[in-house]
């Protein structure tokens, strides 16, 4: 096979020979064109699937991620909680005691003053009765009128 011919098979190029050029003519035909469909389509849904699982694998992690997120934060958020309250907890004891050792400080100058008092016979401040105290005759000791006898 000359030069010639070999340019005139190839159309032009100068790559290939006869037999390869009846291949590719093979190829570009329609039943060629329909088996390299069906193989891409094979390859294609081979890809889906792996895709597929490839996406819902990353979702299965995603999810995860995401649910040990929410875990972890709850968690944080609690622990938060806690030791404001504890925090709290503290504040108002202190506040409760220093007011309590307040209100011990302003009466321990009167108890001072009340047990001098008592000391001396003549100063003791003296007692009123209450008129809830004063004690009422019995009414079955009374004297019904003579009207109910």
């Amino acid at each position: 096979m000359s030069h010639k011919d070999r340019i005139r098979a190839n159309n032009g190029t100068n790559d290939c020979t006869l037999e390869e050029r009846g291949v590719k003519e093979k190829e570009n035909s329609v039943e060629g064109q329909r088996k390299n469909r069906r193989k891409e389509q094979g390859k294609e849904e081979q890809d889906n699937k792996q895709r597929g699982d490839k996406n819902m694998n990353e979702y299965a992690k995603d999810y995860r991620k995401r649910v040990e997120h929410r875990l972890e934060r709850k968690q944080e958020l609690e622990l938060e909680r806690i030791e404001e309250r504890q925090e709290i907890e503290s504040k108002t004891r202190i506040r409760e005691a220093r007011h309590k050792e307040e209100k011990e400080a302003r009466l321990r100058p009167r108890r001072k003053q009340d047990s001098r008092l008592m000391r001396e016979p003549d100063s003791r401040p003296r007692r009123k009765p209450d008129s809830k105290l004063k004690r009422r005759p019995d009414s079955s000791l009374r004297r019904k009128p003579k009207q109910w006898r």
